[in-house]
């Protein structure tokens, strides 16, 4: 019994933080209204993004990762690939809503050299992960990560947490709780249009 205290402190402290996060007002400068840059920025299609419509341009971490056979694996190792890397844990039932979403999408979006992947963070062992995604039917790819490192390097601030990163390997968007098939496939559409042919 005791060892399910920390798990359950994890899920509502990220619960926590979720609800805090996306109730905090976010006003700066770059929030106020300015009409020259209107009809260039792209309304928000969720009330968990962190970017607020408008487009990021952060090269992404070099952290690795495990894979759930054991390697390692970096998202230099898909450049040239768009990448949708979602950070969540077996522990937390928001991620738990979202994977059904992520599966439709990874079936939409796999032949159009798109990648979905998803990070557990603090979610036991590689088997343990394995049993998990084959029990909701996960067909996207599972690495191993640190909360240390999702914190720390990709400015996670709760889970679900899911990046956009570009075949460049740039971070064009970031989204906070869980996501819909349709706000990231409208998201990935977007995006494709941006980049050069």
């Amino acid at each position: 019994m005791p060892r399910f205290v920390p798990q359950l402190l994890v899920g509502v402290g990220a619960a926590a933080i979720i609800l805090g996060a996306l109730s905090l007002p976010r006003r700066g400068p770059q929030d106020q209204p300015d009409a020259s840059s209107e009809s260039s920025a792209e309304p928000a299609r969720t009330r968990g993004n962190l970017a607020l419509g408008r487009w990021l341009a952060k090269p992404a971490p070099r952290t690795p990762f495990e894979t759930l056979d054991g390697s390692l694996v970096r998202l230099a190792d898909h450049t040239g690939t768009t990448v949708v890397l979602n950070f969540w844990g077996t522990w937390c039932a928001p991620c738990r809503r979202e994977i059904p979403e992520l599966i439709e999408l990874y079936d939409e979006v796999s032949d159009r050299g798109v990648i979905v992947v998803g990070v557990a963070i603090e979610s036991g062992s590689a088997d343990a992960i394995r049993a998990f995604a084959d029990e909701l039917g996960i067909n996207y790819p599972i690495w191993i990560g640190s909360a240390e490192a999702a914190v720390e390097d990709f400015g996670t601030i709760g889970y679900p947490f899911t990046v956009l990163i570009d075949p460049r390997g740039i971070i064009r968007k970031e989204y906070l709780g869980p996501q819909s098939r349709e706000t990231l496939a409208q998201a990935l559409a977007d995006l494709a249009a941006l980049e050069p042919s």
